[in-house]
């Protein structure tokens, strides 16, 4: 078999059997909902809506701050592998934040007005591919910012829509990516947990060591809280000295 080569594209060099693609083309990019005070019921009646503070670096929090009493259409209720983005903000490093919608706790959840999704259209594009690739060099959110008058970041969904390409490999390459870069980031998620669970356990036997001692000696109460009975509670500049530069 022979083996494919590359080509020059202008977005730069690709496998030949590639395509580049207008992401408008291939997905569905939908801009979130607004609503009147009177529209909204703090109360948790109603339809629930995620925001900002619900989507953090590739997680999706689905503690609801809002629910609506209006309609809202279909096109605006998330579905499952549904890409949803931070579209406004004051800081441009938060333009862009996304997650990938796994699941769902409901079946009906919408997405506020300063949030925005790309919904592929699975015939030719998978959605765990897209969310690795717009999370890649190849996608650069914040190329279509504009600041607003107010100092917001706003992101310009048309012309997203309508500018921004994408390499796009045929289905089955798609998923073979997919899976190789899911299984990577489950391996480093993996790895963060233990990082975490050592940094937890270092954490707690320091304020052991330090508050009981190693050797399961009887505690006294000082001013600076319980320590070993053995132990003396003393003024750092009495036994450090001041390194002058």
């Amino acid at each position: 078999m022979a083996m494919l080569g590359f080509k020059e594209t202008e977005i730069g060099i690709i496998p030949e059997d590639w395509e580049v693609v207008r992401l408008g083309d291939v997905a569905e990019l939908i801009r979130g909902v607004s609503w009147r005070k009177d529209e909204a019921n703090k109360g948790g009646v109603g339809l629930p809506v995620i925001s900002i503070p619900n989507i953090g670096i590739g997680t999706l929090d689905f503690n609801f701050h809002h629910f609506l009493t209006k309609k809202v259409s279909d096109q605006k209720l998330l579905k499952s592998s549904d890409i949803v983005f931070v579209g406004s903000s004051g800081s441009i490093h938060n333009v862009g934040r996304n997650a990938l919608i796994k699941y769902l706790p409901t079946n009906k959840i919408s997405f506020a007005s300063f949030l925005a999704l790309i919904r592929v259209r699975k015939n030719e594009l998978i959605s765990d591919f897209l969310y690795y690739l717009v999370n890649s060099e190849w996608v650069d959110f914040k190329k279509f910012v504009k600041r607003a008058a107010d100092g917001k970041y706003n992101f310009q969904l048309r012309d997203f829509q309508d500018n921004a390409l994408i390499p796009l490999p045929p289905l089955p390459e798609q998923q073979q990516i997919a899976k190789v870069l899911s299984t990577a980031q489950c391996a480093i998620e993996h790895q963060d947990k233990i990082i975490e669970a050592t940094r937890k356990l270092k954490k707690s036997l320091m304020h052991n060591s330090f508050t009981e001692g190693l050797n399961g000696e009887e505690q006294k109460e000082t001013e600076i809280g319980r320590v070993p009975k053995s132990w003396d509670v003393v003024r750092l500049g009495d036994v450090c000295k001041q390194r002058k530069e």
